[in-house]
């Protein structure tokens, strides 16, 4: 599949979205100013169970470690970071909160230092371990789909689009267009699930259909026997066609008649009656049946 720019609707740096929220603050001093009354004190003590934010575990020896990581960080010396991390790596008995940080760190050095390589494969490693925030999920999909796009791997830019568009509520048309068109491109024998990517009235909910992907002895011989079979796809059989209407079986058609293709374009082809604006009747909408 030729790379194509599939992804320019959405932004594609989505590192920039994640809460990159890995700073080391210092162990909580003992020492701090009590509220004078009681009343105060318990009022304190209240707001501190129902407000205070779960602490982010780090060992002392990660904080002496990661400081300097994260001041190269702070000042964008990625090269810095990314030879910063094996060492952290190394720590025995690390907790998912140190994880994280070494994780977001390598996201932000490997985009930094503008190896894709590595920056997908940490996305993919972040995604993996579950740290990505669930409304930054769908869009690290699409990064990887643009990543393996260009790769032209068409097996990973499907899995990924996919993954984005189910973890994306409010996907737009041309998204599910796109996702329509990388499930066409089908690279092996199979039958593959379609639908129509734009709302179109009535009957838009059966507008699904299957795409049988064939070796191509099979296909030849499936057009062989259509075109020996089919109806002729001609001006009158066009104006049936054209006719406003829902949940109709598959048509195959053995041949078309010469000058139909232009005779559509220049709208010259036999009408065929499109509905007009009024109550709902049969001649606006096909489910009517007054």
């Amino acid at each position: 599949m030729a790379a194509r720019n599939y992804w320019s609707n959405r932004p594609a740096a989505v590192i920039a979205a994640i809460a990159l929220a890995v700073a080391l603050a210092p162990t909580a001093s003992a020492q701090y100013d009590q509220p004078k009354s009681r009343k105060e004190r318990a009022a304190a003590e209240e707001a501190a169970k129902t407000d205070e934010a779960p602490q982010a575990e780090y060992s002392k020896e990660f904080r002496k470690l990661a400081a300097p990581v994260q001041t190269a960080a702070n000042e964008k010396k990625w090269p810095e970071v990314l030879a910063a991390l094996p060492a952290l790596e190394a720590l025995p008995e690390q907790s998912r909160d140190e994880k994280k940080a070494i994780a977001t760190w390598r996201l932000q050095a490997t985009q930094g230092v503008g190896d894709q390589d590595a920056f997908a494969a940490a996305i993919e490693a972040f995604l993996s371990e579950g740290f990505a925030d669930p409304e930054n999920v769908g869009a690290m999909h699409r990064q990887l789909a643009a990543h393996y796009s260009a790769k032209q791997d068409k097996e990973k830019t499907l899995l990924n689009f996919q993954k984005f568009v189910d973890a994306t509520p409010d996907v737009e048309a041309e998204e599910y267009e796109t996702l329509g068109r990388l499930n066409l491109q089908a690279n092996q024998a199979g039958v593959y699930d379609g639908q129509s990517s734009h709302y179109s009235g009535d009957g838009f909910s059966g507008m699904r259909f299957k795409v049988h992907a064939l070796p191509p002895e099979r296909f030849g011989a499936w057009a062989s026997n259509a075109r020996g079979s089919g109806a002729m796809l001609n001006g009158k059989a066009y104006s049936e066609l054209a006719k406003q209407s829902s949940y109709v079986k598959p048509l195959t058609y053995g041949g078309v008649s010469r000058g139909l293709f232009d005779a559509v374009v220049n709208m010259t082809a036999p009408p065929p009656g499109l509905p007009h604006e009024g109550h709902p009747t049969a001649d606006v909408s096909p489910r009517s049946k007054n």
